[in-house]
């Protein structure tokens, strides 16, 4: 299992831009990291927080980036000699867990960025108000993340719900 690590102050800009207090639509953010490929943790070197102009389509119940926030995304984190963290917020009250939209998308983008840089790992989080699940693609199967840690401050578990299966009783709102 992977741990992703975070400066305290990335964390809080990431999570205010993702959950906000008058939270109505979906948010996200792309992190660049370095490790993974063969160690168990992913650290963050940097942070991209998507405006509305970033999306081809954004709701309460489902975002969609555009292409050119895909062409830049891809050149910035081979640009950068980083891997890519995609983490998008959820809304409700239910533990975070990823729609069958989400894995639907994941699994047809996973593919095409790895190829992109040359095979470097690749992870999504999804989080909500009290909790997160993470997925990492060190290889062609996902693997949950274990954890996020910030440095003096207790890690914070996933889920791991995606993985088990567990979502679908989650009640999923689409626009």
């Amino acid at each position: 299992m992977t741990d992703l690590i975070m400066t305290a102050a990335q964390k809080q800009r990431v999570w205010s831009h993702l959950l906000p207090r008058k939270h109505c639509v979906e948010e996200a953010a792309f992190l660049f990291v370095v490790g993974g490929e063969s160690g168990s943790t992913l650290l963050c070197r940097d942070v991209w927080l998507l405006e509305e102009a970033d999306f081809a389509y954004q709701s309460s119940g489902h975002i969609e980036i555009s292409d050119s926030t895909r062409a830049r995304l891809i050149k910035r984190a081979h640009d950068t000699k980083t891997s890519i963290v995609e983490i998008h917020s959820h809304l409700g009250h239910w533990p975070a867990c990823f729609s069958s939209s989400d894995l639907i998308g994941l699994r047809d983008w996973v593919p095409h960025v790895r190829w992109r840089l040359a095979g470097r790992v690749y992870a999504a989080v999804v989080v909500a108000r009290r909790s997160f699940d993470g997925l990492v693609w060190q290889s062609e199967r996902p693997e949950r993340i274990r954890s996020i840690r910030v440095a003096g401050r207790k890690a914070l578990i996933s889920t791991g719900l995606s993985l088990l299966g567990s979502c679908e009783s989650k009640e999923e709102t689409f626009d």
